[in-house]
């Protein structure tokens, strides 16, 4: 009875003191590029085209680099892999690389992250939405310049209707 009682007082607690990652747009794996354990944390862009900001620590010692590369999941681009960017290493922590990468296009891409050391190369691939989550606002003057231009097409196809 006694162990039943702590159990549903330790469920009912639960929600109040768990912490997570919920609604925010940033990406973390923990997972294995060959024999190297990888902390990966993507943050996204939050416009498209725009950078995802990449922190990788690396759970296993001897990594010399790091290289990343932003891929689609499926298609002929998917097959045909740009230039991988490398990652730079801490001057504080040689454990800890940090790079960014830009995502052109939405959908859903991965990530391709490479680690090379003595252990030899192992790769991990990081799935990434790629999508804009918020809305830019336009500057006052650049509307102003926007509004300006649309009366002037306005006036010129009026014009032309006139004559045709």
């Amino acid at each position: 009875m006694k162990t039943r009682l702590s159990a549903a007082l330790f469920a009912a607690l639960l929600p109040a003191v768990a912490d997570a990652h919920i609604g925010s747009p940033d990406i973390y794996l923990d997972g294995r590029a060959g024999p190297y354990q990888l902390f990966v944390t993507v943050r996204t862009p939050t416009a498209i085209p725009g950078v995802a900001e990449l922190e990788i620590r690396a759970e296993t010692p001897g990594i010399t680099s790091i290289s990343a590369v932003p891929l689609p999941m499926v298609g002929a681009a998917a097959k045909f892999a740009p230039v991988p960017d490398e990652l730079k290493r801490s001057s504080s922590d040689p454990q800890f690389f940090t790079g960014s990468l830009w995502m052109m296009q939405a959908g859903s891409w991965q990530i391709k992250v490479t680690a090379t050391g003595n252990q030899g190369r192992g790769t991990v691939s990081v799935p990434i939405p790629s999508a804009a989550t918020t809305t830019k606002k336009m500057t006052s003057g650049l509307s102003l310049v926007l509004l300006g231009l649309m009366g002037f097409l306005v006036l010129g196809a009026v014009a032309m209707r006139r004559y045709v």
